[in-house]
């Protein structure tokens, strides 16, 4: 038998899902059953956790308010369906290929997205919670005001996605790539930028205090009226990037590229490990703050490069 042939196209609203992911385990398990391939269907408040749904195909299908803890999603494609205010903790979308699909304020602690791709996915106000978006690449995706505490994000691939107002305390960026993002009003303490090429994004009234950036390219990227207290930009790249009116106190720039960035009203006091030769080649004016606590324009020879306190 084909996959065609095993296969069911459903297109009005199916009352029971778990007979549908009955079938769909069985086809899985090349037990007989059908593949799931749903279109228009409705699953409002359904309860069904722990359902493996697979290499499912669904829709224009809806999901809201449902409970589909720890279900499987694995190898799914999905297009422009709706799990708003549903609860999916555990919920593994391994390798699935989303579009247009909306998860706004829904419960994902712990959720998997690893080797997934997104596009136009909406994740605004999800709580994600320790989620895992390994090596995922995602397009014009909103995780606008989303809990992202302890999330992973290790070499994964966003562009032109939205992070404005995300919680992301302890969450992990390392070796990832981000291109036109914005962070706008976002704020994460201990947030992990390691090794990460974050070029031409937006960080704007946010508050990323003990972040690390330590080899991380901020090339273009705009790091404005933000605080960034005992972050770690140790080699990292901020060249061109636009630094004003944000506050790097007590921050650690050893071996950091600052060939054109902006630190024009940029507070600077007590920041750790800069050169002569780095600030030489920033902008600075006299709304800098310099490390030695006097304001600039930065001089060569001013010894204003040593922090004000050791």
């Amino acid at each position: 038998m084909s996959e065609s042939e095993a296969s069911v196209v459903l297109s009005a609203p199916v009352p029971d899902l778990v007979a549908v992911a009955t079938a769909h385990r069985l086809w899985l398990e090349g037990k007989g059953g059908h593949q799931a391939i749903l279109r228009g269907s409705a699953f409002n408040e359904v309860v069904a956790p722990e359902l493996k749904l697979g290499r499912c195909r669904l829709s224009n299908c809806m999901f809201l308010v449902a409970d589909l803890t720890a279900s499987s999603f694995e190898g799914a494609e999905m297009e422009a369906c709706d799990f708003g205010n549903s609860r999916l903790p555990e919920a593994d979308f391994t390798s699935a290929q989303l579009s247009e699909v909306d998860f706004s304020a829904a419960w994902m602690t712990e959720a998997c997205f690893a080797d997934s791709r997104l596009t136009k996915v909406s994740l605004r106000k999800a709580r994600l919670s320790r989620a895992g978006f390994y090596d995922l690449q995602g397009t014009l995706c909103s995780l606008a005001a989303a809990h992202l505490d302890g999330a992973r994000f290790n070499h994964a691939n966003f562009v032109d996605c939205d992070f404005s107002e995300a919680e992301l305390d302890d969450a992990v960026f390392q070796n990832s790539r981000l291109r036109f993002c914005k962070f706008v009003g976002a704020r994460g303490d201990s947030t992990n930028f390691t090794g990460a090429k974050v070029n031409d994004c937006q960080f704007q009234l946010c508050e990323f205090p003990l972040a690390r950036f330590q080899r991380t390219s901020l090339r273009g990227s705009q790091l404005l009226k933000s605080v960034f207290h005992e972050a770690d930009f140790r080699e990292a790249d901020l060249g061109g990037a636009r630094c004003g009116a944000s506050s790097f106190t007590r921050a650690r720039f050893g071996g950091a590229k600052l060939l054109g960035t902006d630190l024009r009203a940029a507070d600077l006091r007590d920041a750790r490990d800069l050169t002569a030769d780095q600030l030489a080649q920033a902008w600075t004016d006299a709304s800098t703050i310099l490390p030695n606590g006097k304001s600039g324009p930065y001089l060569r020879f001013s010894g204003a490069e040593r922090p004000l306190t050791r």
